[in-house]
């Protein structure tokens, strides 16, 4: 006897959805639409498979995580629009380094 199967689209619209949180930014901005679809499409079908599809709570995250993501990546391309060097001056300040003197004068070991 069969028995009821995890909805493909529910699952991919979680996967997206933890992309999406994960690459916020321009990927972001691309997955999370695509996950909020997908968990639309997949609550749709498995209220319509009559049982024979599972994973209503997968697709539900995934449509929460989705919006989260929108969230984010656009909060995050609106900062760096507004501060265009703020990634080039991050880069800078990792590659600097600097020595710091004890109060003898010394250079620490």
């Amino acid at each position: 006897m069969d028995r009821p199967r995890a909805s493909g689209l529910a699952i991919a619209s979680l996967v997206l959805g933890i992309a999406s949180l994960t690459c916020s930014g321009v990927v972001g901005i691309i997955l999370a639409p695509i996950a909020l679809v997908f968990g639309v499409r997949a609550r749709r079908t498995i209220s319509q498979s009559n049982g024979w599809r599972t994973g209503d709570g997968m697709a539900v995250a995934g449509i929460v995580l989705g919006v989260i993501g929108i969230v984010i990546s656009v909060v995050y391309l609106v900062f760096l629009l507004r501060n265009p060097h703020f990634l080039q001056d991050l880069v800078n300040n990792l590659n600097t380094t600097t020595t710091t003197v004890g109060s003898s004068g010394e250079k620490p070991a």
